[in-house]
This record gives structure tokens, C-alpha cells and sequence, in this order.
């Protein structure tokens, strides 16, 4: 990456990043409508699948300011390409921060991931490992519980006595996530994928208090197609579905990508649609998604307008994401070819 370029990127990350911790760490599960700009968050199994050597990537996320004060999420991420003998390998890491509400929770991880890519005549299958660690720090004085609700004044008085109780007001723990990414390869028009991710594989223990709270698995499952339209047009569209004991939750998206003519400054431009729910709830969200490859530098905006039962509290306004990613093109040849003179 030229200096300039450096530059422009660490610059860029230094304002959104100054801008949410300016506001304290956040706090929610993970929660992006662009998710496929934050792959390590989504699979680590996504590690490195990207046309270039080194990837840059910062997205960052505020949802519901309008009732109070936002959630908000934001992650940082690398990884790097490793060819050796042909094969290709892969490391990341991420750094996600999150705030919930009026900081009563905050949470920052960290994690280190790596791929390995298996190829068969035109199918690519990749198996991922993520490992990191996870700290949560509950601010008591923040929350409020039933038996502190003042029915004289009508509002909550953090100074009546109160049962419940914590043991502790943070908590540090390991975690360990895994993955699974087929695509078929080659210059078809209809080009398929599918990923499969477990997370929390060994359970941790994150409860606040002695008696003990394991975090259950979270599975994940994305799937779409990549179809060339024509030369410069493509369509993808896809679905991502998360389960995590009881709660469950989908993402339908489709995103169309027209490749700019060279010479050029912008590459490509792209735009789309997506829409959120649950099995066995109502719809959650409709999302709008814009953004432009310019020098290399990818720059996405997605906007949630909220069309759930929380509406009436929200009027309708969800979310707001800006995604930033840069890719070192390679330098790796495609095929090797001896030169020879014409005559």
C-alpha cells in the first residue's frame, strides 16, 4: 500500500474509531446488515478469501439514537494471504468493541484467526479456526430492577434496597469459534457458495455472578450465488441465518455490482436491499445498502429503517452502518508463462 493510501485508510479509522470511544466501548451481540465487510466476526473460515494479499477492513454501527442513547458496535480487522508450494494459507484478527444502551454493559474482544484453503479441479474449501478472549464490564449503578421502582414519584430510586446482587463486575474469558467455506471457482455465470460457522465451541462461562452461566453454541449459516449478469454487471444475492438457543435470526440480501470502465478513479459502484427477521417473530427490519470502490478502497453505507412492533418507539428509524475495507492488490502471478520472442 502507497503512503498516501495508508494514510487515507489509517485516517479514516482514526475518526470512526475516535468516534466510538469517545462514547465508551460498546456492548450487544454482534449486529451488522453489512456483514459480509466484517467476515472474521461472521466466519473464520472468510479468512483471506479475498483477491489481493492484505486486507484492511473498519465498520462501525449505531442503532437506535433516536429512542436513547445508541447501541453501538464497532470492529477492526486485517488478515493476510500466505502462498507456500502453491497452497494458500491464511491469519487475521478482529477487535470489536460494544456499548449498550446507557453503558450498562460493555464488552471488547479479541481474536486471532486462521485459514486453510483445499482445492479440487474448480471447488475451494476452507476450514477456519478463531480463538481470542472476551472482557464484559457491567456498570451496576446504570441498570434498573423492579423493586426499586418509587410508586410515590412514579420512577425508578437507585437508592432503595435492593436483593439482587453480582459477585463480580467484570468478567475475562477465552473463546473458541470454527468454520467451514465452499465456493465453486472458475468463470461460470452462476458461481455458489456456503458457509458454516460454530461459535463458542467450549462454552465459556460468562456469568457476573458465582453460581455460573456457560454461553451456548451459536450457529451460523450463509448461503447465496454469485451471478454474472454481463461484463460489468453482477448480482448476489444471499442469506444468512444465525441460531443461538431460542433466538433465531435471518438476513435475506441482495447486492448488484457494476464495475466502473477503466480509467476511471471510482472501480465499481454497488447497491441493494435486504431484509431482517426471525422464525417465529415479526420482521424486523428493511435495509438499503450503497457504496463505491474508489482506488481501492471500498466504502459502504447501509441504513436500517425499522418496521417492527418497536416502530411506534423508533418511528421507524433503525440503524446506521459505514464499512470501510482496502485490499493490497497481489503480486502473485496467476499463471506462470516463459517469455518468447515473435518472428
Amino acid at each position: 500500500m502507497s503512503p498516501k493510501k495508508w494514510k487515507q485508510f489509517l485516517w479514516m479509522s482514526f475518526l470512526l474509531s475516535s468516534f466510538l470511544l469517545g462514547t465508551g466501548l460498546n456492548a450487544q451481540d454482534l449486529h451488522f446488515s453489512q456483514l459480509h465487510t466484517s467476515p472474521l466476526s461472521l466466519n473464520p473460515a472468510l479468512t483471506g478469501q479475498f483477491e489481493g494479499d492484505l486486507r484492511l477492513m473498519n465498520i462501525y454501527r449505531s442503532q437506535w439514537a433516536s429512542v436513547s442513547s445508541p447501541y453501538s458496535t464497532n470492529a477492526l480487522a486485517a488478515d493476510k494471504v500466505y502462498w507456500k508450494n502453491g497452497k494458500k494459507k491464511s491469519l487475521g484478527a478482529i477487535l470489536m468493541f460494544d456499548r449498550s444502551g446507557q453503558e450498562p454493559l460493555n464488552t471488547a474482544k479479541l481474536n486471532l484467526s486462521g485459514s486453510k484453503d483445499f482445492r479440487f479441479n474448480k471447488n475451494l474449501l476452507v476450514a477456519g479456526l478463531q480463538v481470542g478472549i472476551t472482557y464484559k464490564f457491567l456498570k451496576r449503578d446504570a441498570l434498573s430492577f423492579p423493586e426499586q421502582f418509587n410508586w410515590g414519584t412514579g420512577a425508578f430510586d437507585a437508592s432503595l434496597p435492593l436483593s439482587e446482587t453480582t459477585d463480580k463486575g467484570a468478567v475475562l474469558y477465552p473463546d473458541v469459534n470454527v468454520g467451514f467455506y465452499y465456493e465453486r471457482l472458475g468463470e461460470g455465470k452462476i458461481r455458489p457458495f456456503l458457509g458454516v460457522a460454530l461459535s463458542h465451541v467450549i462454552f465459556p462461562a460468562e456469568s457476573f455472578t458465582d453460581s455460573g452461566s456457560n454461553l451456548p453454541w451459536r450457529q451460523t449459516l450463509d448461503l447465496g450465488l454469485k451471478m454474472q449478469l454481463s461484463k460489468r454487471l453482477q448480482f448476489t444475492p444471499s442469506v444468512t441465518a444465525n441460531f443461538h438457543t431460542s433466538a433465531s435470526e435471518w438476513l435475506g440480501k441482495g447486492i448488484i455490482d457494476y464495475r466502473v470502465p477503466y480509467g476511471s478513479s471510482v472501480y465499481n459502484l454497488f447497491f441493494g436491499t435486504a431484509l431482517r427477521t426471525g422464525f417465529d417473530r415479526n420482521v424486523d427490519a428493511a435495509i438499503a445498502i450503497v457504496g463505491a470502490n474508489v482506488k481501492g478502497l471500498r466504502i459502504g453505507l447501509a441504513y436500517d429503517v425499522n418496521i417492527s412492533e418497536f416502530e411506534v418507539a423508533t418511528n421507524n428509524r433503525g440503524a446506521f452502518e459505514l464499512s470501510l475495507v482496502y485490499v493490497k492488490e497481489t503480486r502473485r502471478p496467476d499463471k506462470l508463462q516463459v517469455p518468447c520472442d515473435r518472428y
